[in-house]
């Protein structure tokens, strides 16, 4: 009988994360490997909340476990242009906000 311990990253059915170096930050990497790690993969859905003052913010949720991630415009157009290039291979990223 061997002791031959499998490498767990081989078993691995998450594909890897290409394209990250064009996101513009940590942040917004972080985002991705959220959405699409083996735990919560699949979309985040992106809102945009606007106050009175005119003052709007970019959140995507995650759909698997609803941790929020506030965006700048930058980093909105970033993952948006990712999830697009990238994201239907792995099921995972954000989606447009409507409209």
């Amino acid at each position: 009988m061997s002791n031959i311990t499998p490498d767990t990253a081989s078993l691995s059915m998450t594909p890897p994360l290409t394209g990250l170096d064009r996101l513009p930050d940590a942040f917004a990497r972080d985002v991705i490997a959220h959405l699409c790690g083996e735990t919560c993969r699949g979309l985040g859905e992106t809102v945009e909340w606007c106050e009175g003052r005119n003052d709007c913010y970019l959140v995507v949720t995650c759909g698997g476990c609803r941790t929020t991630f506030t965006l700048d415009e930058d980093q909105y157009e970033a993952l948006i242009e990712w999830s697009e290039s990238h994201g239907n291979a792995l099921a995972c990223g954000i989606t447009r906000l409507p409209g």
